[in-house]
């Protein structure tokens, strides 16, 4: 099971409890299937956390969430924060995380924004997005790998920026970039990851998606182009 969390609101806001994504994730990208994915914060934790409301669109955020989910120490708590402004216009987010490393290494930090601008004044069903973040020995919140052995090993900075629009009434497409820029600290070594995803999605009757997706991928290291990567891919889906 992906997620599973028990939620309490009340007027002055609410508390989660339960595997749900993290405080911290903002944009993980508009694009259907994400042939070969990006480089953003995507990570469903096991958490306690509490939303509150500010008044005026503006939310707070505060998490503890379990390490081990972004490969540090077991049986210990990440700290996440976020700010959120929501209005008419889109939404603007701020968030934090204190990572705590594995084998009692101390912690790791990272740091994001999210900027969501609704741009329905040039064409309905239109959102453009853009998002930094950076980490410093906590490179899961910034896209790498926990299956990757050195990701407490790096400190760097991801850049990534989407759009979706309304193409007709029942045709959608969405376009996402991303661009990871890491050092990996013991050995010195520096990463550079490009990708760019787009698809087309056709819905004939309302809940009904289908989508065709392509991607393309090119990483350097030490400045040395490697394998480019490119994939195509289907989707079919269902939403009741």
């Amino acid at each position: 099971m992906n997620d599973a969390w028990i939620q309490l609101g009340a007027d002055y806001g609410s508390f989660l409890f339960g595997r749900e994504g993290s405080a911290f994730d903002g944009f993980t990208g508009y694009t259907w299937i994400g042939p070969v994915g990006g480089w953003w914060s995507d990570t469903a934790t096991l958490q306690a956390s509490f939303t509150g409301d500010l008044g005026n669109g503006v939310t707070a955020t505060v998490s503890i969430e379990d390490s081990n989910y972004r490969g540090g120490e077991a049986d210990a708590v990440d700290f996440v924060g976020a700010l959120k402004v929501a209005q008419g216009w889109g939404s603007f987010q701020l968030a934090g995380a204190a990572h705590n490393k594995a084998d009692d290494d101390g912690f790791g930090y990272a740091i994001g924004a999210t900027a969501v601008v609704n741009l329905d004044m040039v064409k309905e069903g239109t959102e453009f997005t853009f998002q930094a973040q950076y980490a410093n020995e906590a490179g899961t919140y910034i896209g790498v790998s926990t299956d990757d052995a050195a990701s407490e090993d790096v400190k760097g900075y991801n850049l990534s920026a989407g759009i979706e629009t309304a193409l007709t009434e029942k045709v959608s497409a969405q376009l996402d970039l991303a661009y990871l820029d890491i050092e990996q600290i013991s050995t010195d070594t520096d990463v550079v990851d490009y990708s760019v995803n787009a698809s087309v999605v056709y819905s004939p009757v309302a809940g009904l998606g289908l989508a065709l997706a392509a991607g393309w991928a090119d990483t350097e290291v030490d400045g040395d182009d490697q394998d480019d990567e490119i994939k195509v891919g289907a989707r079919v889906q269902y939403t009741f």
